[in-house]
């Protein structure tokens, strides 16, 4: 990355199970792990009744259509190709664009343009035809991810609330309508306070988001 005459390198790896995400910089040899969001969400689906549950469902829709028109969003289903790939294209208020492989949570190319700079991140390959070898989701050898707590708190409170919030009828309207200390824009505060850059933002409210969509994926046949 050069920003007005300056160059950092970076060099990370990220590793998804369905407990935990980890990331580790290989440069300064340090490692974290996160609860992985989706065993989150799980655990507070699970105590819903089947009311709750009819709610929780109804209000993700209307959730997700409000937040897209309350920030200028829009969503454009297999609208691009990335490596020969179809790719559903998600872009929120002109500020981030996110091309996501259809029909999954991976994304292929993500652009933030904030306050006059831009990142953009895109895969280089993907590949579907090799098995995984064993070694894929091993750590890389002398690291230990230790659990980011603070992060830990911050995310366990934020999908509490969610889910609090959308298991009542009006949960849609109460999150549309919520200040900044609700919801993920209060993570996203949050993160910011930690000092996080915001390409690490990005990745966890990206992890955070796959894990709401899962979840309403799930939740007819439950």
């Amino acid at each position: 990355t050069a920003v007005m005459g300056t160059t950092n390198k970076t060099e990370t790896l990220e590793i998804i199970d369905p407990d935990w995400i980890y990331s580790y910089n290989l440069i300064e040899k340090k490692g974290e792990k996160t609860t992985n969001p989706r065993k989150l969400y799980q655990a507070e689906y699970s105590k819903l009744n089947a009311e709750e549950k009819r709610n929780f469902e109804k209000n993700s829709k209307e959730l997700g259509t409000g937040m897209m028109g309350k920030h200028g969003g829009s969503i454009k289903q297999s609208a691009e190709k990335i490596l020969g790939y179809d790719c559903d294209v998600t872009t929120v208020g002109g500020m981030s664009t996110v091309y996501m492989l259809h029909g999954s949570d991976i994304p292929l190319r993500t652009e933030v343009s904030m306050m006059g700079m831009k990142s953009t991140n895109t895969a280089t390959k993907v590949d579907t035809s090799s098995s995984v070898p064993s070694t894929a989701f091993a750590p890389p050898p002398g690291i230990t991810a230790q659990l980011n707590i603070e992060m830990e708190t911050m995310m366990a409170d934020t999908i509490k609330k969610s889910i609090d919030t959308l298991k009542r009828p009006d949960g849609a309207q109460k999150m549309l309508q919520s200040g900044p200390g609700m919801g993920l824009g209060g993570m996203q505060k949050g993160m910011e306070a930690e000092g996080m850059s915001k390409e690490e933002q990005q990745e966890m409210m990206q992890q955070v988001e796959a894990a709401m969509k899962q979840m309403k994926k799930r939740t007819p046949q439950q």
